[in-house]
């Protein structure tokens, strides 16, 4: 069971008085963490993993690597990639006979409502450039978004502690990539792992939450601040048209820069992982979900934040001893509840795969 939320909210003006999740997770066998999440105007959600397969029961190699088979054909899993997690997930006991590229980076499709989903067609591996040039810094995707028919992925690396960000894009559906060069989203900035805002609709900009790293937890777990930028849509992905927001002014409205110095950090949210942000048009508020945005008495606590506008004023309004990679699905939302993604090793013990829960909101 998935605990549930340890408070109720104070907040006068928020429209979510607390949360609680509902039922147990329901375990899709696909092999990977991550699983953010976008949805298309054909009513397709297209998920990144990371660190496996993206696929089932099929033994993750790394290029032209083999495995020895035992006297029945089947091939033995002592010693695999990600061996503890997979044999969580699956029973290595059993014959398992195929094999299945692994990969940092890869894009599955998957139709039906959450969270009875089914996959798509094939698994695109070694995004974006559709070859072990992949692992040399182990790129990851950060998040992504359809904007018209071409599909954004903000992408990064190393893994966890961060050194540089950057942009790519697919005109075929997640199938093959373009990297896009000369990004500035590197050393200290506050970008190098992004969240593209899900589901905005209010105007023609792309919104994106930025923060250095996508796990700041070395050597102990440090919230990070939550910076914001935005650009118009028909001028992505040019890495010097976008703004970074860098206050209010007199009026109480948000002032832009395009210099990235120039930003500030939104006000409340504090992240230690990479989360995700969704407008829910049912409530007319946006909501920030972090799978571990803080750390009590050695037990890690999930976030969920409300705000009326993206830059803020931003309010917690339930805390979650989960404590792993979550996001929110941007499918399937009704007025009281939405569905999360979260896999690997939060409290709730999840296993390394897409793992799809409930959110129930109590409303004001």
């Amino acid at each position: 069971m998935i605990p549930n939320s340890d408070d109720v909210s104070d907040c006068q003006n928020c429209k979510i008085k607390s949360a609680k999740t509902v039922g147990e997770l329901v375990s899709l066998p696909y092999f990977g963490d991550l699983w953010h999440s976008t949805l298309n105007n054909d009513g397709k959600l297209y998920f990144v993993f990371g660190d496996g397969t993206g696929e089932g029961m099929c033994i993750p190699v790394v290029g032209s690597e083999t495995l020895t088979k035992d006297g029945n054909q089947c091939y033995e899993t002592k010693g695999i990639k990600g061996e503890s997690q997979f044999c969580r997930l699956y029973d290595c006991n059993a014959c398992i006979t195929e094999l299945c590229q692994y990969t940092p980076a890869g894009v599955v499709v998957m139709t039906g409502k959450p969270p009875n989903l089914v996959q798509l067609g094939g698994v695109t591996k070694h995004v974006p450039y559709g070859d072990s040039r992949v692992f040399e810094n182990s790129d990851k995707i950060s998040t992504m978004l359809f904007v018209k028919d071409r599909l954004y992925a903000h992408m990064h690396y190393p893994p966890t502690k961060v050194t540089n960000g950057y942009l790519a894009f697919s005109d075929d559906y997640g199938k093959n990539w373009q990297k896009v060069d000369g990004s500035t989203w590197s050393d200290s900035s506050n970008f190098k792992t992004s969240m593209f805002v899900q589901l905005h609709n209010k105007d023609d900009y792309v919104y994106s939450m930025g923060v250095q790293h996508e796990l700041n937890w070395e050597p102990i777990p440090i919230p990070q601040q939550v910076y914001l930028n935005r650009i118009k849509q028909n001028l992505l992905p040019d890495y010097s048209s976008f703004e970074y927001f860098s206050g209010l002014n007199e009026n109480g409205n948000p002032t832009w820069s395009k210099n990235e110095s120039d930003a500030i950090p939104l006000d409340t949210i504090k992240t230690i992982i990479v989360g995700s942000i969704m407008y829910h048009e049912g409530l007319d508020r946006y909501l920030f979900l972090s799978g571990w945005d803080s750390t009590s008495n050695l037990q890690l606590k999930a976030g969920l934040y409300e705000a009326e506008n993206i830059w803020g004023q931003w309010n917690k309004v339930a805390t979650f001893p989960i404590g792993e990679i979550s996001s929110m699905i941007p499918k399937g939302m009704g007025q009281d509840h939405f569905y999360f993604t979260g896999a690997g090793f939060g409290e709730y013990d999840a296993t390394y795969n897409l793992n799809i829960g409930k959110m129930h909101l109590q409303l004001e």
